[in-house]
Parts: C-alpha cells; structure tokens; sequence
C-alpha cells in the first residue's frame, strides 16, 4: 500500500509535529486507505461530482511519486497547479 510506504519512509521520530515527518499507527493507516471507492464515487461525470444533489467542481490532484520526502518544496507546486485548472475550468468564465 502506498501510503503507508511513504509514510514509514519520511517520518522521523525526533519531529512528530512536523507534518511531513508525522506518521499514524499502520493500524489507522490502513483503515484510512484500505478501500478506495474513488472510481465509484466520481463516475459518470470527470469535471462535476454530486454529494447531497449538489453538483461540485473537481479536478484530481495527482499523488504518485513522493515529493514530501526528496524535495518537499514540490509539496506546494501541486496544489498550486491542481488548483490553477479547477479555477481555469470552472471559474474563469
């Protein structure tokens, strides 16, 4: 599992409070990132999602490849950029 691969590989027990060296027991972990029902809860519409019969603009924001441990300063760029073409898509217009 992923995750917890990252996870065991960045923490660092001297630093629990730092978010990108915390870690969660491997109990919660995989409670946490065990199932996966993305496929399920985003079909039928790639830029929309309905919760509650509201529809929501998304974009995914893509997460493979550790960027918190070599070089977290990437951390950030994600985030920037994912949220670049949610606004792009849904609230440039």
């Amino acid at each position: 599992m992923e995750p917890l691969r990252k996870k065991r590989r960045r923490f660092n027990p001297d630093r629990p409070d730092i978010i990108v060296e915390h870690s969660l027991p491997d109990e919660k972990l995989i409670r946490l990132y065990r199932d996966d029902n993305w496929e399920a809860f985003s079909a039928g519409d790639a830029e929309l999602l309905t919760v509650q019969s509201t529809r929501v603009p998304y974009v995914i924001l893509e997460n493979e490849g550790d960027v918190t441990t070599d070089n977290p300063a990437l951390l950030a760029a994600r985030p920037e950029e994912t949220l670049a073409r949610l606004w792009e898509s849904h609230c440039s217009s």
